[in-house]
């Protein structure tokens, strides 16, 4: 599956960067490179029934565990740091984030949904969230 191209946001406007309020979700090279980078420790687990799991970037407080219900926090992502992403320059952003546009959210998610799940569906994605869960989950 392809995803439409379009521009990736670096937007830091308030509603932008107020989006740090939900972690983005990555495909498994995303999540992979941040692990690699030595990061593991700061994502979650999503694997809520009926949803295709996955690794993402955590909320402040649920580090190496399960992803919270509410996928919303004031304290925001573990890498939302001075109303930043640490990620951006390190070029580690999850694809989610890179397409997070305060224009174009709903669109651009519709976009991307289907091909995230089929990704964390696939071998590569199960063999990571297998290996980080043994690694990391808490």
């Amino acid at each position: 599956m392809k995803i439409e191209m379009f521009v990736f946001s670096e937007c830091d406007c308030p509603k932008c960067s107020s989006m740090c309020h939900s972690p983005c979700t990555g495909t498994p090279d995303d999540i992979k490179a941040i692990i690699d980078a030595g990061y593991g420790d700061r994502l979650c687990l999503d694997d809520w029934p009926g949803e295709v799991a996955d690794i993402h970037p955590a909320l402040k407080g649920y580090e190496s565990g399960k992803a919270p219900f509410n996928t919303s926090s004031s304290l925001g992502c573990s890498f939302w740091k001075e109303g930043k992403c640490e990620l951006h320059d390190k070029g580690l952003k999850p694809l989610g984030g890179k397409y997070a546009h305060h224009d174009m959210l709903s669109e651009n998610w519709i976009k991307i949904k289907p091909f995230l799940e089929k990704e964390w569906g696939s071998k590569k994605g199960k063999d990571i969230i297998k290996k980080w869960t043994k690694e990391y989950l808490k």
